[in-house]
């Protein structure tokens, strides 16, 4: 269901009312609170699913028409593939040609078969219930062109009090959504379908292919990268284990040979080199140092035998 009207006709509190729970932002001043269209959904008391689309007013003060307009065609995507019913909601008070322009842009926007599935929502039910006026009492005293714009729509008019208590409103709920079940069964059970939201349907599932295009080559691309960082990883691990292999056979190494120069026998070690040596290295310099010792031994005794004779 898609909502529409001017600015500050109640659409959002309606919005609410029909979901049972707080979702679109209303305003009790008159003022359009919502400036985007809004999605949303909800369950009716017997399991029915619904969906609800609110609408910026076609009139906001705020925006110029052009933009708005722009805005409610927005809401063909979030409705589509199409909505079952159009609610037009007016309020309890007097209908001007502001109204009726309403109307007529509708019209103009979605196209001449939209009013085969637009059901009038009045509401502020209370100023009816003040006067104690029927809605039937009240369709028979409007000007000629909301009665033509009845007709037009073969009479599908609800009211509902927003402010009731929750029985009030639910029993106008009830009745909201009794009209739209006819709505819908006078349609065959179909969504409307007009040109601009089949335009928007073939759109939507562009943009849809485009993202799943987008989203394969970018889950590639992540694969990839996953697969490149997980190939790296195993290299780094392999490369980590092989120094650590390396490293740990230095270490092995020089521990051995710290423990063989411990249990080295330094003079063992000396005559080792003695007996292979051939006049060279440390046999010369023992030779040489053993060979002054005798001369001086020699000399010394030499002398002793002089001075004795």
């Amino acid at each position: 269901m898609v909502m529409v009207g001017k600015t500050g006709v109640g659409k959002s509190a309606l919005g609410n009312s029909l979901l049972r729970r707080h979702h679109f932002e209303s305003s009790t001043i008159g003022m359009s609170v919502t400036s985007k269209c809004k999605f949303a959904k909800g369950n009716l008391r017997d399991g029915t699913q619904i969906c609800i689309v609110d609408t910026p007013g076609i009139f906001d003060t705020r925006k110029s028409n052009e933009e708005t307009t722009m805005e409610i065609v927005r809401c063909i995507g979030l409705s589509s593939p199409g909505p079952h019913v159009f609610l037009f909601v007016l309020s309890i008070s007097r209908f001007t040609k502001e109204e009726l322009d309403t109307v007529n842009h509708l019209v103009a926007v979605f196209g001449e078969d939209v009013i085969n599935h637009v059901v009038i929502v009045f509401t502020g039910k209370e100023s009816l219930t003040f006067e104690k006026l029927t809605l039937t009492d009240y369709l028979q005293r409007v000007p000629p062109e909301l009665s033509e714009l009845v007709q037009r729509c073969r009479s599908r008019c609800v009211t509902i009090n927003n402010r009731a208590d929750d029985a009030e409103v639910q029993a106008d709920v009830d009745g909201i959504i009794s009209m739209v079940r006819r709505t819908i069964h006078e349609n065959g059970g179909s969504y409307y379908t007009g040109e601009m939201y089949r335009a928007a349907e073939e759109a939507l599932n562009e943009k849809m292919r485009l993202i799943d295009e987008e989203k394969h080559r970018r889950e590639r691309e992540l694969q990839k990268r996953h697969e490149e960082l997980e190939q790296r990883e195993r290299e780094i691990e392999a490369t980590a284990a092989r120094r650590t292999q390396e490293h740990e056979n230095e270490k092995q190494r020089l521990e051995a040979e710290l423990q063989e120069l411990r249990n080295s026998d330094t003079r063992q070690q000396v005559r080792e080199e003695v007996e292979s040596s051939s006049g060279g290295g440390i046999l010369k310099t023992i030779l040489t140092t053993i060979g002054s010792v005798l001369v001086g031994v020699i000399s010394s005794v030499a002398t002793k035998r002089c001075t004795i004779s």
